[in-house]
């Protein structure tokens, strides 16, 4: 059974266009070690807390553990908080942020819960500023399999994005087609699902034109299945997904022709 996951594009106009945030796994990682990957992660069983319904903007749909699991995973992972203090419509700012940073480890170690700082703290989750941008199903002949949602979110302006020295040891912000780019000549390691939805989003030129197309999009769920061509295997999509490309050739494994 697949696990559940999420996983989030944060995004930003630069002067060369736009740019979304990855950070590369450690290599010593059981699953993607030394990948480029955007942040996110297996939901948690606090993710479903009743108790944050009340504590969250945006949970009015099937998605809320997504959702929230998304949010709790970027701060974790990436140091941004998207969240607001109780009665204010801004999210945090930078400097608030700072002071909120000694949660990020704690959290990430479970000496904490999502509940205890959203309450301690007097925040909210603005879930409400995710959009749902793709559904992805690990393919069944993988021994590892995740049902995983991602999403979009615009970079809040003020927020300093890091790695979290864990988990992940490098981090970037880079122009999908440049990321696409750095993966087919071997400078990044960018897995398949990773490499589709950066593809993705680099039809589009700019934040308020990316978050437009994600609200508009039908999204399918993709359940990428294998078909054999000769002696080559290759993974195929469904083609109303969406995706510029709908296939991929599988590396041969070692041994075979």
């Amino acid at each position: 059974m697949p696990v559940a996951a999420a996983t989030v594009l944060v995004i930003r106009d630069s002067a060369a266009g736009l740019e979304v945030f990855m950070i590369r796994r450690h290599q010593k990682m059981e699953f993607m070690s030394g990948a480029f990957v955007f942040p996110g992660g297996k939901t948690d069983a606090q993710d479903g807390d009743p108790r944050l319904l009340d504590l969250c903007d945006g949970l009015e749909d099937a998605l809320s553990v997504y959702r929230v699991a998304a949010v709790r995973e970027a701060f974790e992972e990436c140091g941004v908080l998207l969240a607001r203090r109780v009665g204010e419509e801004a999210l945090v700012s930078g400097e608030d942020l700072d002071g909120l940073q000694a949660w990020r480890d704690r959290l990430h170690e479970g000496e904490g819960s999502l509940y205890d700082f959203l309450t301690d703290e007097g925040l909210r989750l603005a879930c409400d500023l995710l959009v749902r941008f793709a559904h992805w199903i690990t393919p069944v002949i993988t021994p590892r399999r995740f049902d995983t949602q991602f999403f979009l979110v615009p970079a809040p302006a003020d927020q300093l994005l890091r790695h979290d020295g864990h988990e992940s040891v490098d981090s970037l912000w880079i122009r999908p087609r440049d990321a696409v780019r750095a993966a087919k000549d071997g400078t990044h390691n960018i897995i398949f699902p990773t490499l589709c939805n950066l593809q993705k989003l680099d039809t589009s030129s700019t934040v308020a034109e990316a978050i437009e197309a994600a609200r508009d999009a039908e999204i399918l769920e993709v359940l990428p299945r294998t078909e054999k061509q000769g002696d080559d295997y290759y993974l195929i999509l469904p083609e109303a997904a969406g995706y510029p490309v709908s296939r991929m050739k599988l590396p041969r494994r070692k041994g075979q022709a």
